[in-house]
């Protein structure tokens, strides 16, 4: 009786373990893959190993024949109309990519689930909405610009074998495939889809591919069809094959021989190709197309045009890829959206040209859902508030809420029982009027409006810079100290722990809380300089000095600042928003924000409104009651926490930038920021009119770069530049230069001919120079 006992426990004991299984493996079947043991070559699949990922730090593993599927993705309960949606893209995550990771993202949270695939070396943290997928090696080093350079299929492959392993496939209807440098709205890539497949016989039972540009949607059927052959489609080139095939590397087999081979395999290209030729001749099924993979391109089906997929910022006629002419650009699609084409027409001739003789490429985008470059953080914000109808202050008061939570306040310490005045070259200023510059804004409308000249003659500028005073700071100071004396007033900041124990009348220390990394690291505070400069502007403002001035500037070690160039770029600014619409004049009354590369320069109005909400915007992540990427961005403002670059970086020419663009506004400041971020960049006013080069950037010298020679003699070009009173006078003088490469480059010199300030000077030969002849200051 006791073993028949023993035997029916047992019984019920295997039962229940089996129901838990099966229980178990419904509830997982979302990623395990259909034909599992068969469903890839490991030729096909580089990333076969398991894959790092996640938030809890738990591996992620890619489609095998051994291991589970546990891909992290967003997702939603699904749609029922046939219009579910899941995006995805594939990213290297360089700074670039960073920057604009926050606001693609929010874009991305809109469709009904979403994924980032990623690589094994790149450099981002592990977040919940990213895969990383091993790539095989190239010839072209990770860490070099030209790495994946038409080549993103590499990365592709192993991201779409990630994909096809699981059974996301059959639980949405289609799939769009963007990158991030797209601005995407789901909404309307929705009503797109509608639109396209209206014109199709029963759409979910063939295979569909929409080509928006270089952004490609796939209905379920067509990734059924991949899933099936990808055994064979999957296949990537190996360096262990022909020489051709070592030059591909990672590249699709099924391109070999055809367009690009070996040299590149671009999404454009190879997803054309698939749908076109390869697929329909394993699958002996057709795949219809609709669309056209140039972004900007109309396209029509059967004498009928479909809405356009794609606009492309490169063919903007309001002032092409530059920030002004991308955010006007923005608000004419915007302004499109709900006008015919009459009504269309009688708006663009109101405006006048540029935009009378291009109305048609604003009006077929009127109901767009991709735009390709947009490349500012302030475009995807404009587009997303305009195109989707969605107020800033519904995604961001959060995040500006949420940095005093927890929040760590900075403190700051001096090392005199006297905190130092700022070192002042004249008698102490008498306050000046705010001053100037751009603003966004939602129309393009330029009613002229009467002003009052809100130009300044006696304006007061402060300069200061952070240092963490290593050798190469130190080797050049002396020469910088002597630009910074004809500022109003200046300072130079360090940290407490600083190897310089010399207290110099114009230097301020201040604590920085201890990194990972450790100070005498020769990358501690490797692109996170905003660790040192977030309590340099705690001193700043508590002080009273920052309320001395019209103006702060807050440069660095490596630029040669010219304070008079300076002063008069800034009334060239302020002047040129004065000849702008009725947007960039009445902006000058508002706080501002210059930016020249990466030097900021701020007004009053901007000061006074950053102190008034420090208390939020000046709170940084600690290392005490802290997640682990807080922990990581110890020192880095609270208010990037899931913004570009968080948390491993923190670089003020992505900070202040986003705090301008994106954490101000929803604390009801509205800032002007004329400028570019990157040094080198040029800009213009609403009226498509370029302000003056606000930074001239050694890296792109054409006179052998960054070389002493080559700095050395760009100097003397752009002394030489300044002499001429007209561009044909500079345009005749490199006519007869014995140089060919300043024939080829002299727009590059003549536009730097007053700059105020040259970026990557390394050695105190090029600064002397630069004093000499740029500020006529031969003084030893």
């Amino acid at each position: 009786m006791r073993r028949f006992c023993r035997r029916g426990v047992a019984f019920v004991v295997i039962i229940l373990l089996l129901l838990a299984v099966l229980v178990g493996l419904t509830w997982e079947s979302e990623w395990l893959p259909d034909g599992f043991a068969n469903l890839v070559s490991s030729q096909a699949l580089t990333s076969a190993e398991p894959v790092e990922g996640g938030a809890d730090g738990a591996d992620l593993v890619a489609t095998t024949s051994t291991a589970r599927q546990t891909t992290s993705t967003t997702s939603s309960k699904p749609r029922d109309d046939g219009l579910s949606l899941f995006c995805f893209a594939w990213t290297p995550r360089r700074k670039f990519d960073e920057q604009l990771l926050s606001e693609v993202r929010i874009q991305f949270a809109k469709c009904d689930g979403h994924v980032f695939y990623t690589d094994m070396g790149s450099p981002g943290a592990e977040e919940d909405d990213f895969v990383r997928v091993k790539l095989p090696a190239q010839k072209v080093s990770r860490d070099k610009g030209g790495w994946l350079y038409h080549r993103n299929m590499v990365g592709l492959m192993p991201a779409l074998t990630n994909l096809l392993g699981s059974k996301l496939i059959e639980r949405y209807d289609w799939f769009i495939n963007s990158e991030l440098d797209h601005f995407l709205s789901p909404a309307r890539a929705r009503a797109n889809i509608a639109a396209y497949v209206s014109h199709i016989d029963t759409p979910e039972d063939r295979p569909v591919m929409l080509m928006w540009g270089n952004a490609f949607v796939f209905n379920r059927k067509l990734l059924q069809e991949l899933q099936k052959y990808w055994h064979t489609l999957g296949v990537t080139a190996s360096d262990n094959g022909t020489k051709d095939e070592a030059i591909a590397v990672g590249c699709p087999m099924f391109m070999k021989g055809k367009a690009e081979w070996p040299g590149s395999c671009s999404q454009d290209i190879i997803y054309p190709a698939l749908a076109w030729d390869i697929l329909p001749k394993i699958s002996k099924q057709k795949v219809m197309t609709l669309g056209d993979p140039g972004c900007g391109h109309p396209s029509k089906f059967q004498n009928k045009e479909l809405p356009l997929g794609c606009w492309e910022m490169q063919q903007n006629p309001l002032g092409g890829e530059s920030l002004q002419g991308e955010l006007k650009a923005i608000r004419v699609l915007a302004d499109m959206e709900s006008l015919n084409a009459e009504a269309a027409e009688s708006y663009c001739v109101a405006h006048g040209d540029p935009l009378a003789k291009n109305c048609k490429k604003f009006h077929d985008g009127r109901h767009v859902a991709v735009i390709h470059h947009v490349n500012n953080l302030a475009v995807h914000s404009l587009a997303r508030q305009l195109l989707d109808h969605e107020t800033v202050g519904a995604v961001a008061s959060s995040t500006a809420a949420g940095a005093v939570a927890g929040a760590a306040p900075l403190q700051t310490a001096v090392s005199t029982s006297k905190a130092p005045a700022p070192f002042l070259a004249t008698a102490s200023p008498t306050a000046g009027s705010s001053v100037p510059v751009s603003q966004m804004g939602h129309s393009v409308s330029d009613i002229p409006v009467s002003r009052p000249n809100r130009l300044s003659t006696n304006m007061t500028l402060f300069c200061f810079a952070w240092s963490p005073r290593r050798k190469n700071d130190e080797g050049v100071l002396n020469e910088v100290r002597k630009q910074y004396r004809k500022c109003d007033g200046h300072l130079f900041f360090t940290d407490t722990a600083s190897p310089n124990k010399t207290d110099e009348e114009d230097f301020v220390r201040i604590i920085v809380p201890q990194q990972r990394l450790a100070r005498g690291h020769g990358q501690w505070l490797y692109h996170r300089n905003m660790v040192g400069l977030m309590p340099s502007w705690e001193y700043l403002l508590q002080s009273g000095v920052a309320d001395q001035y019209d103006w702060l500037l807050n440069s660095e070690l490596d630029h040669f600042l010219s304070p008079s160039r300076a002063k008069e770029n800034i009334e060239a600014y302020l002047q040129k928003m004065e000849e702008g619409n009725n947007e960039d004049k009445l902006a000058v009354d508002g706080p501002i924000m210059l930016m020249w590369g990466n030097a900021f320069v701020f007004n009053r109005k901007f000061v006074q409104a950053l102190k008034e909400h420090w208390p939020v915007v000046g709170q940084v992540a600690s290392t005490d009651n802290q997640t682990s990427k807080e922990g990581r961005a110890v020192g880095c403002p609270l208010f990037m926490k899931g913004r570009s670059e968080w948390p491993d970086s923190c670089s003020q020419d992505i900070i202040y930038p986003t705090l301008a663009m994106n954490v101000l506004p929803p604390l009801k400041v509205k800032v002007a920021f004329p400028g570019a971020s990157g040094c080198g960049q040029h800009s213009k006013n609403r009226k498509n009119r370029e302000y003056p080069l606000g930074c001239w950037e050694m890296q792109q010298n054409p006179l052998q770069g960054e070389s002493e020679a080559g700095e050395l003699a760009a100097i003397k070009e752009l002394a030489q530049m300044a002499t001429f009173k007209a561009k044909s006078e500079a345009k005749a003088y490199c006519d007869r230069h014995d140089l060919e490469v300043m024939q080829k480059n002299c727009m590059k010199f003549w536009d730097g001919r007053r700059v105020p300030l040259i970026h990557h000077l390394h050695t105190v030969s090029e600064h002397v120079l630069a004093r000499t002849l740029l500020d006529n200051d031969p003084d030893p």
